[in-house]
Formats: structure tokens, C-alpha cells, sequence
């Protein structure tokens, strides 16, 4: 999430979005992605781990002009530690 310690406690990091520079490494990782034989897509139910998958495997997801999808899940159990606002997430109805 780029964030510094400091900046991670603020509530105006609460469940922190992709940066700038995240987002284009998602665009950079995209390209390296769409031959990879994925049956699923596996995150924690964070902002910037939603938009990491969608945007790094843009081909898998939803009405894809390929047509070939796959599961993108959202699961609690692979959450970071919760120990800075960063880290914490919406509720699920929000994402």
C-alpha cells in the first residue's frame, strides 16, 4: 500500500486504496498475465487487494471479452494483520 508507519495509523487510510504507482504496476503485471493458466483468484477482502487482482488479471474478470472467467474470491482468512487502519477493511456490502 505504499504507506509509511506513520501515515498507516490515519484515519484517512482506513482500508488504504492502490497508489498511483500500484495501480500501474498492476497494468505492468497484467501484460505477464494473460497466459497463465488460472482456474481461481484468491485475496483478502481489502480495497487495494480487490483492485490489485481485477487490475492485474483485467482477462479473468466478469465479462471479459475473452469470455474465459474464473472465480475471484474474497476471503477472510487471507487478511493481513489488522494492526493499522490500512489494514482495516469496509464492509463487504461496500466492496
Amino acid at each position: 500500500h505504499n504507506l509509511n508507519e506513520e501515515e498507516s495509523k490515519l484515519p484517512l487510510h482506513f482500508d488504504a486504496k492502490l497508489t498511483e504507482k500500484g495501480v500501474n504496476q498492476c497494468n505492468e503485471l497484467a501484460k505477464r498475465t494473460k497466459d497463465l493458466n488460472v482456474e481461481a483468484i484468491v485475496v483478502s477482502p481489502l480495497s487495494r487487494t480487490l483492485d490489485t487482482a481485477i487490475l492485474s488479471f483485467p482477462h479473468l474478470y466478469g465479462d471479459s471479452k475473452n469470455k474465459k472467467t474464473v472465480p475471484f474470491i474474497a476471503h477472510e482468512e487471507w487478511r493481513e494483520t489488522v494492526n493499522f487502519l490500512c489494514d482495516a477493511r469496509r464492509p463487504t456490502s461496500v466492496l
